[in-house]
């Protein structure tokens, strides 16, 4: 029994399922019927109309524009009325058969929607979409062809546009700087004039569809609104300079040269007058470039200018600074140049006795003649300096300061010189009395060193020393013969002298080293001696240094007996402890 109604049951729930979802599937029909098919169609004609008012607009907007162009043209251009009437029957055929019928085919639709009327809307859609086809692709067509005759126009148009707005900016660029800028103001109106002409000979052109002398135009254009620009880029400081900033330079540094003028400075070396008029005709030049637009080097030009204003105006502060110099130093070096020429005066008159004295080298005889040179030059350019200074006709103070430099470095120059020959005279002088003085320094200093080797009494060891001795004496000779002839030969004396000192020297210190040496060795031998009458072997050995003594071997003597000494008191120390 349950089982029977577990079966009825299922069956019954089977069947509702089934029910349910006859229903749902007819429900989901009846709702895309109704309204998803519906809105579908709505949204179809809702794109249809956007896209007929797309074309609609641009037929009667854009491309009845075109041909209102043309039409225009035509009236200018007879090659263009042809073409005007074609493309308006064109537009009328598209706008009265093609618009008209989509148009129509549109209200048809909305017609239907409004009445609910969907059952054939899907054909009247179709044919709309095809009569929307045709009509955008007449519409399209129209469109291109209108453009493609209508292009040049539009790219000349935005070729000007760009030129345009460059004139533009170079006419604010002259009115921000037209106060700066009175001087070319007229040659620049002349150019807007010309450019203003330029561009309504590019607009008739247009008008009148001649866009290759429309074109042809572009460039001059483009040229000549560049080269103003660069121009103006340049004026208003070009004007200004010319105008205000080199005169009033040129006023200001003649205000300033007639100051110093009326100083008593002599300025004729300036040539300011003549500078000054060529200063002003260089401007009145320029002047014209510029009123000719033509800055080409201007700027160079009118910094040389300045520049040698500027060098004018330092050449007129060194006027006054050579003046102040002058008047402080021109006494003082004269003072000093006459003063050297007394002193070469004194040696002028003194050279017959320095000749007569002295032997004086080619090499100074040539500095002297040397000297006399120098002395002459600087007693020239005293005497022209003298002539600058007292002529009637006053010389500038920066020729004068030149002039006076220039004795100054002469001085220097001579009082080298000068000095230079006066130590050569005391050189002369000192050297003939130290030879002299050493004849009897070098004499006297002989005369110990034989004393000593007497005292040394060994005759065979003095012999050799004696010979050196007798050499220096026939040096002594010689010097002493050699100082009481005049001229002197110092140079000779001198190089004898030297000789004399470098070998007495060494001698004198040999025989003074030997003396030492010979004192040492005897009071070793006599400290040895002690041991000498009681020991044979010290006896020996003594007897063979006295001869070595007698040899003069003294240094060997004095270690070889203090060796003796020292070994024997040794011996007797140690027996002593033992």
């Amino acid at each position: 029994m349950n089982i029977l109604m577990d079966g009825s049951q299922r069956a019954g729930l089977i069947a509702i399922i089934i029910s349910a979802a006859i229903v749902l599937v007819l429900g989901l029909f009846l709702v895309n019927h109704f309204f998803i098919s519906r809105n579908r169609v709505k949204r179809q004609v809702k794109d249809l109309e956007k896209k007929y008012a797309y074309l609609d607009a641009l037929l009667i907007g854009q491309d009845s524009q075109y041909i209102h162009r043309l039409e225009i043209i035509s009236r200018t251009n007879l090659l263009y009325v042809d073409k005007h009437e074609k493309f308006s029957r064109r537009f009328k055929e598209i706008y009265e058969n093609d618009d008209k019928f989509a148009e129509s085919m549109l209200k048809q639709l909305n017609a239907l929607i409004n009445n609910k009327q969907y059952k054939n809307i899907k054909s009247v859609i179709h044919d709309t979409k095809k009569a929307m086809k045709t009509f955008e692709d007449k519409v399209n067509k129209l469109d291109s062809d209108l453009y493609t005759l209508i292009k040049p126009e539009e790219d000349s148009r935005q070729s000007i546009l760009k030129l345009k707005e460059n004139y533009r900016r170079v006419k604010q660029t002259y009115y921000a700087n037209s106060a700066d800028l009175d001087l070319v103001s007229s040659s620049i109106n002349q150019v807007f004039d010309k450019l203003d002409q330029m561009f309504v000979q590019f607009e008739t052109h247009i008008e009148s569809a001649e866009y290759d002398e429309a074109q042809a135009l572009l460039p001059v254009i483009e040229k000549v609104v560049s080269a103003l620009e660069s121009a103006l880029a340049q004026l208003p400081n070009l004007c200004i300079l010319v105008n205000n900033v080199i005169p009033d330079k040129i006023a200001i540094l003649k205000k300033e040269y007639e100051g110093v003028e009326a100083q008593g400075l002599p300025l004729f070396n300036l040539g300011f007058t003549i500078k000054v008029a060529e200063w002003n005709g260089n401007i009145e030049l320029i002047k014209t470039r510029l009123t000719k637009l033509n800055t080409a080097n201007i700027t160079e030009s009118l910094d040389v200018l300045q520049s040698e204003i500027e060098e004018l105006r330092e050449l007129l502060k060194k006027e006054q600074r050579d003046k102040i110099y002058f008047e402080e130093h021109h006494v003082e070096t004269y003072d000093k140049v006459i003063d050297l020429e007394k002193t070469f005066l004194k040696i002028c008159s003194l050279l017959p006795d320095i000749y007569k004295t002295y032997v004086v080298s080619e090499q100074k005889n040539e500095k002297i003649n040397e000297l006399k040179q120098k002395m002459n030059t600087l007693g020239t350019t005293k005497q022209m300096l003298d002539n600058y200074v007292h002529s009637t006709f006053k010389q500038p103070y920066s020729s004068l300061r030149s002039k006076l430099d220039e004795l100054s470095d002469q001085y220097v120059i001579a009082k080298l010189g000068i000095d230079e020959f006066k130590e050569y005279v005391d050189f002369l002088k000192s050297s003939s009395e130290e030879a002299y003085t050493l004849i009897f320094v070098y004499y006297y200093r002989l005369k110990q060193v034989e004393s000593i080797l007497r005292e040394i009494g060994l005759p065979d060891f003095s012999a050799s020393y004696q010979v050196r001795i007798d050499e220096c004496y026939d040096l002594l000779n010689e010097i002493d013969k050699a100082i009481k002839i005049q001229p002197i030969a110092v140079d000779d004396i001198n190089e004898m002298v030297d000789n004399l000192k470098d070998n007495a020297n060494m001698l004198f210190d040999e025989i003074d080293n030997k003396f030492r040496e010979m004192q040492l060795a005897e009071s070793a031998i006599v400290y040895a001696n002690r041991d000498r009458n009681h020991q044979e072997e010290v006896h020996q050995q003594l007897c063979t240094l006295q001869e070595a003594f007698f040899d003069g071997e003294f240094v060997k003597v004095y270690h070889d007996a203090n060796l003796i000494f020292k070994r024997t008191h040794v011996d007797d120390t140690g027996s002593t402890n033992g």
